[in-house]
């Protein structure tokens, strides 16, 4: 599946957003970064910001297909 452009509309969330929205410590979204396995970030002026499309597309690509398993 083609990942979701972020527009110019879209919000941009913060680490510590992104922490309080996920209900997941800082640092291990830090770790997810450094794994790979965190939602796609982009850096401006240095910062980390995370498009929250690009966070709901991330959330949608991880849901359980089988609630069983």
């Amino acid at each position: 599946m083609p990942e979701p452009h972020a527009t110019a509309a879209d919000e941009y969330l913060t680490i510590k957003e992104l922490s309080a929205l996920l209900k997941v410590p800082e640092p291990t979204l830090r770790y997810w970064r450094h794994c790979g396995k965190a939602p796609r970030a982009i850096k401006i002026n240095g910062t980390l910001r995370f498009p929250r499309s690009g966070v709901l597309a991330w959330l949608e690509e991880h849901a359980e297909t089988d609630p069983a398993a």
